[in-house]
């Protein structure tokens, strides 16, 4: 296997300056892929930090409010994120052919976006 210099490995560049190769993509993706609820869960969990997992968290849930219509009003008064989140969610909605639309209306009801949201509001932010 031939070695790859710096410039063809994921690194970090500084702020917003994040590469990410197709082939180390693919390798995280062969990782989560066929996994049960539990392993994927337990994956995530060894992977991620617990504030990424809480901004993915975050950003899925606010995803799920854009699509039910609520306002970025409501949004931010819920949830207490920035206007900027909620507007780079809603962008991500329409990439990708919709992918992640059409992803979070084809799992769990709008009753458990509810209840995510309550249970939350009672734990705080």
């Amino acid at each position: 296997m031939r070695r790859r210099g710096k410039k063809n490995i994921m690194t970090t560049g500084g702020m917003d300056n994040y590469m990410l190769h197709d082939n180390d993509f693919n390798e995280v993706v062969k990782v989560l892929a066929n996994k049960n609820v539990v392993q994927t869960k337990l994956l995530l969990k060894s992977l991620l930090t617990n504030r990424e997992l809480s901004d993915i968290a975050r950003r899925i849930l606010i995803a799920k409010m854009i699509v039910k219509g609520e306002g970025y009003e409501n949004i931010l008064k819920k949830i207490g994120c920035s206007k900027n989140t909620v507007s780079l969610v809603n962008k991500s909605l329409m990439i990708n052919n919709g992918i992640l639309k059409q992803a979070i209306t084809n799992r769990g009801g709008e009753e458990q976006v509810e209840r995510y949201i309550k249970n939350r509001l009672k734990k705080g932010k």
